[in-house]
């Protein structure tokens, strides 16, 4: 438990419980969990809230020298809202601390036959290489069929890209 004064713009209500706001909870964690969680955190709150990350900015002149606020620059700049879970945010992570460029998040195939997209969960369109990360319903029968027809067409397009 931690104790913190909070602004009256810092607090609203779910369910009829009064709670911390998205930007003030992910400015919380931010400070007070290691770098992965952190990112993994702020991105969740920042897609399901849809906030920008770098409102955390704000609150670090609002809230000046509290416990872990060097923290916070550091770990926005891994921070990315359109990451669709928590195994995508951490493997983007692993990309660029591992030296990696940062990767493009939820990337958009067109396909101008069927005009329509395939999106990627991470990708470098440069060097036309999608990254997908398949949660457990993935080894399903009707998903491994329809996941291969997916990749099919994406390798079509690929090829037809290059």
């Amino acid at each position: 438990m931690h104790r913190d004064v909070l602004a009256f713009d810092e607090i609203t209500s779910r369910a009829g419980v009064r709670v911390t706001t998205g930007v003030r909870t992910a400015f919380d964690l931010a400070r007070r969990l290691d770098l992965a969680d952190a990112v993994v955190a702020v991105d969740r709150l920042a897609n399901r809230c849809r906030f920008d990350p770098n409102l955390l900015l704000h609150m670090l002149v609002r809230c000046p020298g509290m416990c872990g606020n060097a923290d916070v620059p550091e770990m926005l700049a891994y921070t990315d809202r359109r990451s669709g879970s928590v195994p995508e945010s951490r493997l983007r992570l692993l990309l660029v601390r591992s030296g990696l460029p940062r990767p493009e998040v939820q990337w958009p195939v067109q396909d101008p036959v069927t005009r329509t997209a395939n999106w990627l969960h991470l990708a470098y369109p440069d060097a036309l290489l999608g990254i997908e990360y398949e949660g457990a319903h993935h080894t399903e029968a009707d998903q491994v069929l329809a996941d291969a027809g997916r990749y099919t067409r994406l390798v079509a397009l690929a090829s037809r890209a290059a």
